[in-house]
């Protein structure tokens, strides 16, 4: 059957020109190495810039002897900053200021920062049917018809919420593809607010695909807006990856893509977290980031545990907005 590991939409991060180093520095001769899509740059030092620089996408990394150099686009400047392996900041400013303490000299035209950061929109025509299956056992994103997950969740305001996500039995063909249908609820003070089915397929080589929602909003038991919903192959709307097969930190892919109305976008952050929740503690958890064009200042972490599924979401300075509670 047709591959379809193109279809995930990675950003390709350009490699930087050769990089010199300075003999006061590093004890080498040999020049500082472009690093493409961040590859073999240490856990500790991707979490730090997303740590420090929230929001933000690397253009280029830079491997030096003694670190990892990082240019990226801060308002349209192109900026750079200098890790440590261990992930501590050595120095952050211009090229200037990062030449003169690791001589490393990373050469990217801002010109092509609008390329980089976007995503491919995917082509409805070049999905095969027969390559998904309603069968969805990614470990990060495990779908078991039967299984009813739920979270407490702290709305904007301060409220805190419950959240019951069903894994139903039932099933929608969108684009010709079988999905499984997820119900979610949402609750404050034991009135459902808000009332949800999304849709979610697996292709064959393990990516779980999103496919869209139907969702309402409700104010003393009426449907006061369907804000957010969407289907794919409707009204423009396309598919996106709500988990990738093979998560590696530095890769990032669109959720979604409905034009104005839902434009999610994730990116992997690490794959080695021990979180706590309600439910209990799991280690080697994959860490997303997860941004919208459409809220440019809204940025949420989540957290995957392995065989379990989304355990916990927080916000940009570590709280807790949402947490498993319990799975039946």
């Amino acid at each position: 059957m047709k591959k379809i590991n193109w279809i995930v939409w990675l950003i390709a991060l350009v490699a930087a020109s050769a990089c010199e180093t300075l003999d006061d520095l590093f004890d080498k001769e040999e020049p500082a190495c472009p690093v493409a899509d961040g590859e073999g740059v240490p856990n500790a030092v991707l979490e730090s810039f997303h740590e420090l620089y929230a929001g933000e996408t690397v253009l280029t990394w830079c491997e030096a002897n003694s670190g990892y150099i990082a240019l990226f686009s801060d308002q349209g400047k192109e900026r750079y900053v200098m890790f440590d392996e261990e992930g501590e900041l050595v120095v952050e400013g211009d090229d200037d200021a990062i030449e003169k303490k690791a001589g490393c000299e990373c050469e990217l035209s801002m010109e092509d920062d609008e390329e980089l950061v976007d995503m491919d929109i995917i082509d409805l025509d070049n999905l095969d049917p027969s390559s998904f299956s309603e069968t969805i056992d990614n470990p990060y994103f495990p779908l078991i018809p039967g299984t009813t997950f739920t979270y407490r969740f702290v709305n904007d305001e301060g409220v805190e919420e419950k959240v019951i996500t069903e894994v139903t039995s039932d099933t929608k063909v969108i684009l010709g593809i079988n999905c499984v249908v997820v119900h979610d609820q949402e609750f404050e003070d034991d009135e459902l607010i808000e009332d949800t089915y999304d849709w979610y397929t697996q292709d064959e080589d393990g990516n779980v695909w999103y496919m869209g929602e139907d969702t309402k909003e409700l104010e003393d038991g009426e449907v006061v807006s369907t804000a957010g919903s969407w289907e794919a192959g409707v009204d423009g709307a396309v598919p996106g990856i709500i988990m990738l097969a093979d998560p590696e930190p530095g890769l990032k892919y669109r959720q979604e893509y409905y034009e104005g109305e839902a434009e999610d976008r994730g990116e992997v952050i690490s794959l080695n977290n021990t979180i706590t929740v309600p439910y209990g503690t799991f280690e080697n958890c994959l860490k997303t980031r997860e941004t919208t064009p459409l809220e440019p200042d809204v940025l949420e972490y989540k957290f995957y545990a392995p065989g379990v599924g989304f355990i916990q979401a927080q916000t940009e300075e570590g709280d807790p907005t949402e947490q498993l509670i319990s799975v039946e």
